[in-house]
Parts: C-alpha cells; sequence; structure tokens
C-alpha cells in the first residue's frame, strides 16, 4: 500500500512522527514509521532480542510465565483436553503483560473461569487446549 503524501497527513501526525526523528525528508523517503507507531521495540513486546536489550524485565517476565504454566497444570492438568506444549505455546502466541501475569498467580480457579468466559480473547493465553 502506498503512503499519503506528507501534506495529507494531518497535522497531529506529522508533529507525531517529526517527535520520532521522521521529518518530510525521511517520511518521503520511505523510513520506517514503527518507532512513531509506538512499534519500536521495549520490554513489553516480548522478544528473544529483548531478552538480551532487557535482562531484568526477561528474567521477571520469564518466572512470572513458569509460575503460571505451573498454575494451569495444576488447574486443568486432570482434564482430557490438556494438552502442555499447547498451554505454553499459547502465552507466547498471546503474551499477557506482568500485571495480568501477576493477576493470574494470585486469582482463584473460578476467577479464571469467569476472566475467559467474559473475555475469552483477552485471556486467550490462559488457553490450554
Amino acid at each position: 500500500m502506498a503512503r499519503k503524501g506528507w501534506d495529507s497527513l494531518s497535522p497531529g501526525y506529522r508533529q507525531r512522527l517529526e517527535k520520532s526523528g521522521i521529518g518530510k525528508a525521511g517520511y518521503d523517503r520511505g523510513e520506517s514509521l514503527q518507532k512513531a507507531r509506538g512499534h519500536a521495540q521495549t520490554p513489553e513486546r516480548p522478544k528473544a532480542s529483548n531478552a538480551q536489550q532487557f535482562p531484568r524485565y526477561h528474567n521477571e517476565r520469564q518466572k512470572l510465565v513458569n509460575a503460571v504454566n505451573r498454575k494451569k497444570q495444576d488447574f486443568f492438568g486432570t482434564s482430557p483436553k490438556w494438552n502442555p506444549q499447547r498451554a505454553k505455546a499459547n502465552m507466547s502466541k498471546h503474551p499477557p503483560s506482568l500485571a495480568k501475569l501477576r493477576w493470574a498467580l494470585d486469582a482463584s480457579y473460578e476467577d479464571w473461569l469467569d476472566a475467559i468466559r467474559e473475555s475469552p480473547e483477552e485471556y486467550a493465553w490462559l488457553g490450554y487446549h
């Protein structure tokens, strides 16, 4: 999809691009807008490369993910639909925030079921089959 011309962008969006270091010339050259659009690499975007860039965050996240996966095993491990590989994969496919991981560790079985029923897309990472 071709980009709009610089002049057809809204003043607010042009200002946002300029704050991120992308001026008219850079925009016209086709520079990446990823950073300006809020998609730059940050600790909240769990990727393998982030482990080196943000080691403390990655270690904390990994501890929480492992603990939630153990809790999944405790809650759902006796179900005939239990699939440990899929349970772990769901965590990667739908990465939750640290706050949600902490919530999951403190929440009861009923709280998990309520969350899954009320917001299945938001809590897809709790899935196991």
